[in-house]
């Protein structure tokens, strides 16, 4: 057996015998067809390539640039000040809700700066 992962094997045909291959796979894929045709496999299903995900490092530093400079960001904060100083009328119902928000937005942060591989600049 190769070295390589997934080796192939590829074979020459005349346009005949493709499209006489085409017709007996019907709708399923040809490599599909080809296989169970060749190994007997008709009832093993083979797992799914796994795909790496690519990490679009700049989108994830705008958009915490964003969060950090967000007039959402700043009116919530303004709100928390205005309810720990008394200059907002607030109740017991408020208060949790502007902590739940204010735990979620941390989260948020904590997600971004370990998707940018730095978690350690989180406070």
């Amino acid at each position: 057996m190769s070295n390589r992962p997934n080796p192939r094997l590829t074979i020459r045909l005349t346009p005949e015998e493709w499209a006489e291959i085409q017709a007996k796979a019907g709708a399923k894929p040809l490599a599909t067809f080809a296989r169970e045709l060749l190994l007997k496999e008709a009832g093993r299903r083979r797992k799914a390539p796994v795909r790496a995900v690519t990490v679009d490092q700049a989108a994830y530093t705008r958009l915490l640039e964003m969060l950090g400079s967000s007039a959402i960001v700043q009116a919530f904060r303004d709100a928390v000040t205005g309810t720990a100083d008394g200059t907002l009328p607030t109740s017991v119902t408020i208060e949790e809700k502007l902590e739940d928000i204010a735990a979620d937005i941390s989260q948020m942060k904590r997600l971004l700066m370990h998707a940018l591989g730095d978690p350690e600049r989180v406070h």
